[in-house]
């Protein structure tokens, strides 16, 4: 069975509270960093990131080191750097050890040993760490070599999926472009459509829908070169899909403007082009309030279910507190039947 993202969240929470290790596993670009870097946010830990692909053995086991004590020759794993943090830490730290699974067997023994016992060479994590840890799969091309079974069996697997609603969650309050919710509201199937290939192409997934956004937005991606752009990080065919939703937001004018929708949502246009209303609901939702919840009630209440549904669902995620409004109570009790 698969989690999605805010049951990860959950799950994780738990996982650092107990101190009981974790490893998510799942196709690139997920967002599984991010999520450990929220969690780590929310329960106000301190975190530090190891990253095995780039380490020998004795980044995680310490470096090997003699000396001369009162004519005497001793000899011990001396830890550095990170791993010395992590033993001396006195306060609630997520270790996050990203991409497990391209690590070399030698580099994967050490943590084996961090995962289990919580110690190594005599060296003590301290009870105030979790450790969390996420790989790719073999499968993914993505240079994992898998995780070995004894370090597998020290820890809980979670196998991670997207998720469009978790996913429009997050891009609210990350200002994805409307126009990206919009595009992948209508087409859900390719927010994460990776598909792994030697060729210098990339795939659609929640990172490359993101930097695609970030640079989209900068206002700096003249308009005859917006599809190299899209198609730089998310693959043609995706491209494609959005570049029409983006021309549609572009478009749209005297009733279907979003801003005169808001003004005016009695008498707000409702276009027959579904792609045009996930368009204006997705601009709709970012113009959410206290004080504008109640025009967007109404033209919602003007909308098809789904759209009903997709607007205010959307317009919560941007604004948390629309929720504590009459119109959203009362647009809630008329339409329990089709929210989930």
């Amino acid at each position: 069975m698969s989690v999605r993202p805010r049951e990860l969240m959950s799950l994780l929470e738990a996982n650092i509270l107990t101190r009981e290790p974790a490893l998510i596993v799942s196709s690139p670009g997920l967002g599984k960093t991010d999520m450990v870097g929220q969690i780590a946010k929310k329960l106000d830990a301190d975190l530090i990131m190891s990253h095995p692909s780039t380490e020998d053995p004795t980044d995680p086991k310490g470096m090997p080191w003699c000396w001369n004590e009162k004519g005497v020759i001793k000899a011990d794993f001396i830890p550095f750097g990170q791993i010395e943090k992590l033993i001396k830490a006195d306060r609630l730290t997520v270790w996050f050890i990203d991409d497990l699974g391209q690590a070399a067997w030698s580099v994967q023994a050490p943590y084996m040993q961090w995962f289990g016992s919580r110690r190594v060479n005599g060296h003590i994590l301290n009870d105030n760490v979790a450790i969390i840890a996420a790989t790719n799969r073999k499968s993914d091309k993505a240079a994992s070599n898998g995780i070995i079974e004894p370090l597998k069996g020290r820890s809980v697997i979670y196998d991670l999926t997207d998720d469009i609603d978790d996913w429009c969650m997050w891009a609210y309050q990350n200002n994805i472009l409307p126009d990206i919710i919009a595009c992948l509201r209508a087409n859900s199937s390719i927010l994460c459509d990776f598909k792994p290939t030697s060729e210098l192409t990339n795939s659609p997934t929640p990172r490359t829908w993101h930097k695609l956004s970030n640079l989209m937005s900068s206002g700096k991606i003249p308009d005859h070169l917006e599809m190299e752009v899209a198609k730089g990080y998310v693959g043609e065919a995706a491209a494609t899909h959005y570049l029409g939703f983006r021309r549609i937001g572009k478009s749209l004018s005297g009733k279907n403007s979003p801003d005169y929708i808001i003004l005016h949502p009695d008498d707000g246009g409702i276009p027959e082009s579904l792609d045009a209303l996930y368009v204006i609901c997705g601009t709709l939702a970012r113009k959410a309030s206290e004080n504008t919840m109640g025009r967007l009630v109404t033209y919602a209440n003007r909308l098809p279910a789904e759209f009903s549904v997709y607007l205010i669902k959307d317009a919560v995620s941007f604004c948390k507190d629309t929720v504590n409004t009459k119109a959203y109570v009362e647009w809630l009790s008329a339409h329990a039947d089709v929210v989930v």
